[in-house]
């Protein structure tokens, strides 16, 4: 989880300044399968959102400009070992992704 905002006004004329604000957020879950000494399996759930929001303020004129991402991941692994040299991997992933521009 981070938000981080950066912030100016100039020192030549108070009514010119800007805020940016952007941050994330992650949560994943992971479940181990063993199947049995030579076939294992790993799942993961993920959500992801990404965030950005500005101001800009030029005296009575402005605008916001707000920017975001959502992923949701869903992705399944298989794991066969035939010997030590060799070693198989596949699955599936599937993910959605959510856009959500804007201005205002």
């Amino acid at each position: 989880y981070g938000r981080d905002v950066f912030s100016f006004k100039s020192p030549r004329n108070e009514e010119v300044k800007f805020n940016v604000g952007w941050g994330n957020a992650a949560v994943s879950l992971k479940w181990f399968h063993s199947f049995n000494s030579s076939l294992y399996s790993n799942t993961f759930l993920i959500y992801n959102t990404y965030s950005l929001a500005n101001k800009f303020e030029f005296g009575s004129n402005g605008f916001n400009l707000y920017s975001g991402l959502a992923d949701i991941n869903l992705k399944h692994e298989y794991y066969l070992t035939g010997n030590p040299k060799h070693q198989l991997k596949f699955g599936v992933n599937y993910t959605y992704h959510t856009f959500t521009p804007g201005i205002a």
